[in-house]
Order: C-alpha cells, then sequence, then structure tokens
C-alpha cells in the first residue's frame, strides 16, 4: 500500500511511497517550509481500495458472514 502526503497552504504533493517515509517527508517539509509550525490543511492520502468501493468484495465479505453465522448457529443447535 503506497500513501501520499498533500499540504494544503502550499500545495506540495509527494509521489506514491511508503507510510514511513511520507511521514519524514512531511517532517522535513514542515522544517523547511513553515518553520515547524504545522499547515492550516494537509491530507494522507492511501491507494487502497476500500471493500464498499467494490460491490464483489462487500458481496463476498457478506457471504463469509453469513456462512459463519449458519455455521455458529448449527453448532449451537447441535
Amino acid at each position: 500500500m503506497a500513501w501520499r502526503y498533500e499540504c494544503g497552504d502550499c500545495d506540495r504533493r509527494t509521489t506514491w511511497m511508503g507510510r514511513a517515509d511520507v511521514e519524514d517527508v512531511r517532517h522535513q517539509h514542515h522544517d523547511t517550509a513553515h518553520r515547524g509550525k504545522a499547515p492550516a490543511k494537509e491530507r494522507f492520502t492511501s491507494n487502497a481500495e476500500r471493500v464498499a468501493d467494490n460491490p464483489r468484495q462487500l458481496v463476498f465479505v457478506l457471504v463469509i458472514g453469513i456462512l459463519a453465522a449458519v455455521v455458529w448457529v448449527f453448532d449451537s443447535i447441535t
């Protein structure tokens, strides 16, 4: 999974990189561009796909949950 940092005050945007690298770039940016002060607007963006964005994945998770509930009920009855 890759992350990107965006500074809203000065339109600074990093490339996609690891979370730790983005944190380092963020701290360096604060020290150099904002003299250690946190900008008013900043955003971390991930390129990970959420389950709710893909209906097939959502249905798969729902089916697994229903199967687990059926097995649990069947196990409780017997």
